[in-house]
């Protein structure tokens, strides 16, 4: 007998580690950003200017999100058309403040770099997909990919982290006395989609 299992619907999660260290300039600059308390819960504070990856000191950090973005999009995903940097932002957790459940709205793929970690992980919570339509409360024996209502991720400093917008993820609290630090950004696709024979043209330009 011959069994196959093949995981439809998959989320696909990218875990960059060791991605990069920032420079003296660019840790400087992230560190003395002005910030404001964060409406989302958690207490902690995020920065005021929410196009940071703009500023010339983060130039060539800018670039390198956008090359880990294109393999995301070209060489996993395979698709062809192009997507964009939309906006890009700092926050900070000091001790005893974490990061509440929220996922990111008008935004396709979103990235997260720990610059600063010591203490907390980082929980990303879905729906499974075989249960989508009708929703028992299971009694699950071992917890895998393909059962579970959530992924916990362990932090680690200069780590990169691609997904879906659309999943909602929160980061545990921060139990150490060391600011935990990361920059994060979205993006969309922009060009031409569709096509004559599928009446379904559609042309996006981002300004």
């Amino acid at each position: 007998m011959k069994e196959l299992l093949i995981p439809l619907a998959s989320i696909p999660l990218l875990i960059v580690e060791d991605f990069r260290q920032l420079t003296p300039i660019e840790y400087n600059t992230l560190i003395n950003l002005e910030e404001k308390l964060s409406g989302g819960g958690g207490n902690n504070y995020v920065s005021i200017n929410r196009q940071i990856l703009e500023m010339q000191e983060f130039k060539d950090l800018k670039s390198s999100f956008q090359e880990a973005l294109a393999h995301y999009v070209y060489d996993i995903l395979k698709i062809k058309n192009q997507f964009a940097i939309t906006d890009s932002w700092s926050t900070r957790n000091p001790k005893n403040t974490f990061h509440a459940e929220h996922s990111h709205g008008n935004s396709i793929f979103s990235g997260v770099f720990y610059v600063d970690v010591t203490s907390g992980d980082l929980e990303l919570l879905f729906e499974p997909a075989f249960s989508k339509n009708f929703q028992f409360e299971y009694t699950i024996d071992e917890y895998n990919l393909l059962n579970s209502k959530s992924w916990l991720l362990g932090l680690k400093p200069n780590m990169l982290v691609i997904f879906p917008s659309w999943v909602s993820h929160r980061v545990s609290n921060n139990e150490s006395s060391a600011d935990r630090r990361i920059i994060g950004f979205n993006s969309f696709t922009f060009g031409n989609f569709g096509s004559d024979i599928t009446v379904d043209n559609l042309t996006i330009n981002l300004t």
